[in-house]
């Protein structure tokens, strides 16, 4: 089992397939340098100052991208703003969500509070869901905006796909496609600011409960079946567990970082290796093991948050693992109920149990060559 795991985080890792990275990392990170390679970074707050001529990956409590960037970014954190022009595509996943500069790509986004307000227009489509969507932006290929509140104050050169509680298409709105929309209010729009054909889904409150009553039946049934997978692997292998569990604790930002990383890296490895007939079988197991491996990263992260309610070590193998793996996957599984925020917790269990195997197969591997 060891092996296997150690052979598949070998290949996530192949860092030189996919091009020159520069990694940095720390608390508070600031980058005013010119970089000319791919950038991936992390901190408690990153800004990046220096023109990017390659893709940047961000994620921390707060990620400022205020340079020029010749290629995509993709960006997580409490807050996310990016302040100037991208010559590729944005995504981003945060709790606040400010796009300011030009974007000549897509525009995808998820959080809580999300503003697009570039000058120029987005080059390519826009689809963001959030709590509360603000589209000041004109935008030259579709639109697929879902939230709580959502307004429109720019021109939409395609079709728009709208759903939310609240939807306001100000003056200045205009699409020239067709409108699809759905909402338990109706809309504030004219007529006269759709060119194309205006469709209605409509929403049946009476239709609703059944619904929400088999997604409520569906959350239980997956938060055990998570339960007793955790419980099962902290119990067949408790050591690897808690040394996965204390390098989030020591190494958070680190965690993070090696994270995202690997989830970027992983399918770009996986196409790279399966271009031959002869690379195809290996590309499939990475894949089939990478997707145990972002199941199983939540497990991890979540022991990690239950031993934090503990302060000595237990003696038995039920208090020490099993336990605290019940209490945070618990903690877990409310977290991930909240409307809005759920994703970005989901997000942060799994990139920081994805690094703390990372830094695991590190530690073991420099082991090895010191013998």
């Amino acid at each position: 089992m060891k092996k296997i795991i150690l052979f598949f985080l070998m290949l996530i890792f192949m860092l030189s397939s996919v091009g020159a990275l520069q990694i940095k990392g720390g608390d508070d990170v600031v980058i005013k340098e010119q970089i000319n390679e791919n950038l991936v970074v992390a901190g408690s707050t990153v800004s990046v100052e220096g023109p990017v001529n390659g893709d940047v990956m961000a994620a921390g409590g707060e990620v400022r991208i205020e340079s020029v960037v010749n290629g995509d970014i993709l960006a997580a954190g409490g807050t996310v703003y990016v302040k100037n022009n991208v010559t590729g595509d944005v995504r981003a996943a945060g709790g606040q969500i400010e796009i300011d500069g030009n974007v000549n790509g897509d525009v995808m986004a998820t959080g809580g509070t999300i503003r697009i307000k570039t000058l120029n227009p987005v080059g390519g489509d826009v689809l963001v869901s959030g709590g509360k969507i603000t589209l000041n932006s004109n935008v030259k290929g579709d639109a697929r905006l879902s939230g709580g509140d959502v307004k429109i104050d720019g021109v939409i050169e395609g079709n728009a796909i709208i759903e939310g509680e609240n939807i306001v298409l100000s003056d200045g709105a205009f699409i020239k496609g067709d409108l699809n929309y759905s909402s338990a209010t109706e809309p504030v729009l004219k007529k006269e600011q759709v060119n194309g054909s205006i469709f209605k889904k409509d929403v049946d409150i009476k239709k609703r409960a059944p619904t929400y009553v088999a997604s409520l039946g569906w959350k239980i049934y997956t938060s055990l079946a998570l339960l007793l997978i955790a419980i099962v692997l902290v119990w067949v292998m408790p050591a690897m567990s808690l040394r996965l569990a204390n390098n989030i604790r020591h190494e958070f930002w680190k965690s993070l970082l090696l994270g995202l990383v690997a989830l970027v890296v992983t399918p770009v490895a996986a196409i790279l290796i399966g271009i031959t007939l002869i690379g195809l079988p290996i590309a499939i197991v990475i894949v089939m093991l990478f997707v145990i491996a972002v199941y199983i990263s939540k497990i991890f992260a979540a022991l990690w948050v239950g031993k934090l309610f503990f302060r000595k070590p237990h003696r038995t193998l039920f208090g020490n693992v099993v336990l605290p793996v019940i209490i945070g996957i618990v903690i877990y599984a409310i977290l991930v109920s909240i409307p809005y925020a759920g994703w970005l917790v989901r997000i942060l269990g799994m990139l920081l149990g994805l690094g703390a195997m990372t830094i695991a197969i590190f530690n073991l591997e420099k082991k090895r060559r010191q013998r």
